[in-house]
């Protein structure tokens, strides 16, 4: 979740958590 970096790999986990 770091507004610097591109997606990471925790920022998308939880993207899915948050979907489902």
């Amino acid at each position: 979740c770091s507004s610097g970096r591109q997606s990471e790999p925790v920022d998308i986990a939880l993207l899915f958590v948050g979907k489902e």
